[in-house]
């Protein structure tokens, strides 16, 4: 079985149409775990009516919010699959890429959607965001090694390794040590390349403000500077 875990906080115009699209591009046995931080423009009030309508899909509201580490390893945790994936929620990872990092699972044990291996894109319209993610990735990889895409968030990985390593921090730095441990550990990383698209409704998380964007970054880079003194 394969479980799909994804994190929802203010998805309410996204989820139902991105439910579908994913129920539609996998055609292997599925369960779909929305996990929603009791998002206040009532996305887990979405993801019931969703609960009921397609076998497969299960709703965890959680009643505080927590963030989106602690919300992956929650769906993570409670998932049934041999093979786990997660995704954002507001179409910027197509869900037709799905099937393609499933099969890269078949390959290797970690598998990532790449914006940086020959093939992929990043076409979102916060030309800030493209230009900051492009460099931030460019010295990842030549302080951590032969991985284009540490800040992917598009991960398909065999449950043992999930077990093994875990995922850790608050926001998408854990993906940076989530694929350096995997690494560390031996695990060979598969990177399928894929476009990714502007957010179709709503408002971003990790640039919502120039406060924000500061934030997450200094995380992101400390991060990467502490794993590359480990080295």
């Amino acid at each position: 079985m394969i479980s799909i875990v994804l994190p929802t906080y203010n998805e309410r115009e996204n989820i139902s149409q991105l439910v579908e699209a994913i129920l539609h591009s996998v055609s292997e046995p599925l369960e779909l775990l929305i996990v929603d931080d009791n998002s206040p423009d009532r996305t887990w009030e979405v993801a019931e009516a969703l609960e009921k309508r397609f076998r497969g899909v299960r709703l965890i509201r959680r009643m505080e919010k927590r963030g989106l580490t602690a919300a992956l390893n929650e769906g993570l945790s409670r998932s049934k699959g041999e093979k786990l994936l997660w995704m954002d929620a507001d179409f910027s990872m197509p869900p037709e890429s799905i099937p393609h990092l499933l099969a890269a699972l078949e390959q290797a044990p970690v598998a990532i959607g790449s914006r940086y291996v020959k093939g992929g894109r990043d076409l979102r319209d916060a030309r800030m965001a493209v230009l900051l993610s492009g460099w931030f990735n460019r010295l990842a990889t030549f302080l951590l090694g032969n991985v284009t895409d540490y800040t992917s968030g598009f991960v398909a990985i065999r449950k043992e390794v999930w077990e093994q390593i875990g995922l850790s921090g608050r926001h998408g730095e854990y993906c940076i040590r989530l694929l350096y441990e995997a690494k560390r550990a031996g695990y060979p990383i598969k990177e399928i390349p894929y476009a990714c698209r502007p957010r179709r409704r709503g408002q971003s998380k990790t640039f919502a403000s120039p406060w924000e964007a500061f934030r997450n970054g200094k995380e992101y880079l400390w991060t990467l500077l502490s794993l590359w003194l480990r080295r």
